[in-house]
């Protein structure tokens, strides 16, 4: 089985993030996320992780949702065993095995997204640990957020396309070699 998992697309979050002003720009900004993912995972298992709720961590809490979710009646709403108070006031960190264990297996392959791309990175690294192959698609996690929708709607389609750009990107670069030195022992990040 195959999965892209997106963590904690969340309204506050995402409002937070973004430089798009106009509730137009907004709603153009959200089709391209939801056209990326459609475009690069269509053959993917689409589980979205949010936080718990507070009455019982084993259900997801679904008040926050970001109301332009590209969630659809396939998709899999999986709670992350913490609460949004414990996350963001007292620090508590999602266990990347509370969320692993609710995939159903075999797993070929999965890529990780979202929101709080130190979750997001948690769990990868706890994936490829496993031996699984594991990368995370950075062009939808909070960086395509923090992009005005000009930026966002010149986002390659392909994942491929999408690195070769990163790479070029980041030639000219002086800390290119900082970024390739961090990178070289998350080797679910894309090396550049």
């Amino acid at each position: 089985m195959k999965y892209l998992v997106i963590f904690y697309l969340l309204q506050p979050f995402i409002d937070s993030f973004y430089v798009v002003q106009t509730r137009e720009d907004r709603l153009k900004q959200a089709e391209i996320y939801q056209k990326l993912i459609h475009f690069r995972y269509r053959d993917f298992e689409k589980v979205f992780v949010l936080f718990s709720e507070s009455a019982d961590r084993k259900k997801p809490d679904c008040s926050n949702i970001w109301t332009e979710a590209p969630i659809s009646s396939e998709s899999l709403v999986l709670p992350s065993g913490v609460t949004f108070k414990e996350s963001q006031f007292e620090k508590i960190e999602a266990e990347p095995r509370f969320v692993f264990n609710q995939l159903s297996k075999p797993i070929r392959e999965v890529v990780v997204t979202g929101l709080h791309l130190s979750d997001v990175d948690r769990f990868a690294g706890f994936v490829h640990g496993l031996e699984i192959h594991v990368r995370v698609d950075e062009d939808l996690t909070e960086l395509f957020f923090m992009r005005s929708f000009f930026e966002a709607k010149h986002i390659p389609r392909g994942v491929q396309a999408s690195i070769v750009e990163t790479r070029e990107a980041l030639q000219g670069s002086t800390k290119l070699y900082e970024i390739r030195q961090q990178r070289r022992s998350k080797p679910w990040f894309i090396q550049v």
